[in-house]
């Protein structure tokens, strides 16, 4: 039963509500859900309180015996809602149960595309640890719209062309080390990167030579192209090791460098439809009548492309290849403008503005400072990773030495700690890295989550028998169980907001919370012990938190082992 869609229900002969405008109370004591009145003040020329009240003595009537709600009253500004415990524990169990992996799925977004750019790092350069927040946070809403019945078209729209590769061919040209790099790869391309930045700041003329690289480049000289593509491909030999541990794959890897082929006849597209002009040399689109200063160039007076015409032709082809229904930007805050930029120059194209989304994320910093390969300040990812599997393996080493697969687990835990450090932040917020809190698996992370279900299926292999649906549900009286069973019905609405809000972390605090529940109703309510129908039911319960942790952690790309 859907209480929220009662309400609506209920209310429905008085005024019309959405079942968005629905909350649930932060104290169970005030009720199950709530309906806030502030909305309705203006409308109503009354106070919230004096609505509330007026609304509660309106549906008082419609409380009935057995019904959904055992009460309804005025708390303030609100209508509460107490729900009939005994028809929620009944109808939620068994969905969740009937439902398995399915719970918390729906096919709202059947037959409707969402193209997800994510991850995008820059080649010839580390996957540093900061790398992870744009591929963790773009997975997860994947999943969680792929969940919603979307089908997702995932991009890895690699940083494979512009000035800094200029750098890195003058750098290998001058006094590069053709032996390092066979043996060293993209390791040695980051060395030799950071001492052209040193080198350039005693010769300026460093950068001259750089910016005639790259024009080389994209004159497809053969040198030019042939150093490109070595680096290239070092370093997408490099990415797809990490790709790979955490499980991640893409739909298509298209860098900037896919759409050079475009680009002049995206410049020709512009300037039939869009007012340009030249500035300095430069071909540009000015911005000022949408309220934005700068101005976008598509061309520089050396004739070379920019980001926003390379972007502009991938948002094109997009358009065209994949008729999406939005078009998700995973990308920094730092690169709020540059997107502000592009959405207006591709409303000004005609294209509807609401298909264009950035999702940007805060910054993550080092002992404070932004991390930067030019002035080598960053923390690899493969270190990060490394170290956090080597401590897993050493902890089940210490407390379950006997595990079978007891490499596959630790790895699944020390990956699950990494992305979990990154997802239950709210993604708008800076992160600063330190080993202290990537190595810490206590409290609020995902080991946390993973003992709780391992716990699960502890529980269910002791009690040597199936789990079944048809037990007493009456014989769930205690507030533990009933506050447990709550949070298992709120799992398909989280999975609904998290994806809305672009927020993976919705879904991660959700399964914290969850997982607290679960230990303590465990902790009150015995399972194994109690009478036979009172140990089926409990099982029941244990096994649909199970089911839900299970779904939940996958979203989030995390695996949910079966033992610690």
């Amino acid at each position: 039963m859907d209480f929220k869609e009662e309400i609506v229900a209920i209310f429905a002969p008085i005024m019309t509500i959405e079942k968005d405008l629905i909350e649930i109370p932060p104290n169970p004591d005030l009720g199950d859900y709530a309906v806030p009145c502030f909305k309705l003040a203006k409308q109503m020329r009354k106070a919230p309180a004096q609505i509330a009240q007026d609304i509660a003595q309106q549906l008082a009537d419609q409380i009935t015996p057995g019904g959904p709600f055992v009460r309804v009253e005025a708390v303030g500004p609100y209508v509460n809602f107490g729900i009939n415990q005994a028809i929620l524990i009944e109808s939620v169990l068994a969905r969740v149960f009937e439902a398995k992996e399915a719970y918390g799925t729906s096919s709202e977004g059947v037959g409707k595309n969402i193209v997800v750019d994510y991850s995008s790092p820059n080649i010839a350069k580390p996957f540093g640890i900061a790398h992870i927040r744009s591929t963790v946070i773009g997975n997860a809403i994947c999943k969680l719209y792929a969940a919603l019945g979307y089908t997702i078209i995932g991009i890895n729209h690699l940083g494979d062309w512009g000035t800094q590769f200029g750098k890195l061919m003058v750098a290998y040209q001058k006094w590069g080390d053709e032996n390092r790099l066979l043996a060293e790869g993209i390791d040695y391309l980051v060395e030799i990167y950071i001492e052209f930045g040193n080198r350039a700041k005693e010769d300026p003329s460093l950068d001259d030579e750089a910016r005639a690289w790259f024009k080389r480049l994209e004159d497809q000289d053969p040198e030019a192209v042939a150093l490109w593509q070595r680096f290239r491909d070092l370093s997408l030999e490099e990415f797809n090791k990490y790709y790979e541990e955490l499980e991640i794959q893409f739909d298509h890897i298209q860098g900037e460098a896919f759409y050079n082929d475009r680009l002049q006849s995206t410049i020709e597209y512009i300037k039939e439809r869009v007012p340009t002009e030249i500035s300095e040399g430069a071909l540009i689109v000015r911005l000022d009548d949408v309220g934005i200063e700068t101005p976008v160039i598509l061309q520089k007076s050396d004739e070379a492309s920019t980001y926003h015409t390379r972007d502009i032709a991938a948002a094109m082809y997009r358009l065209q290849n994949y008729s999406p229904e939005r078009i998700l930007y995973v990308v920094g805050a730092p690169q709020t403008l540059h997107f502000r930029q592009l959405f207006a120059v591709l409303e000004k194209l005609g294209e509807d503005p609401s298909k264009f989304v950035h999702v940007p994320f805060g910054n993550m910093t080092y002992g404070g400072e932004m991390m930067s390969t030019r002035k080598g300040n960053f923390v690899l990812l493969r270190d990060v990773i490394q170290r956090s599997v080597e401590l897993a393996e050493q902890i089940i080493t210490e407390k379950n030495p006997d595990l079978a697969n007891k490499e596959e687990v630790a790895k699944q835990i020390g990956i699950g700690a990494v992305i979990f450090g990154d997802l239950a932040n709210d993604r708008t917020r800076d992160v600063d890295f330190t080993w202290e809190k990537v190595l810490n698996f206590e409290g609020d992370t995902a080991p946390y989550l993973q003992y709780t279900h391992a716990r699960i299926c502890s529980i269910e292999r002791k009690a040597e028998i199936e789990v079944r649906p048809d037990v007493q549900f009456d014989l769930l009286v205690d507030p533990h169980e009933f506050e447990l069973v709550k949070l298992l019905d709120q799992f398909p609405s989280i999975v609904v907001e998290s994806a809305q809000a672009y927020k993976p972390n919705i879904v991660a605090n959700y399964l914290i919370a969850l997982a607290q529940s679960f230990n303590q109703f465990y902790n009150h309510c015995p399972i194994i012990k109690e009478t036979e129908a009172l140990r089926d039911a409990r099982l029941l319960l244990a096994e649909d938190v199970r089911i839900v942790l299970v779904k939940g952690l996958g979203l989030l790309g995390i695996h949910a082992p079966q033992e610690m």
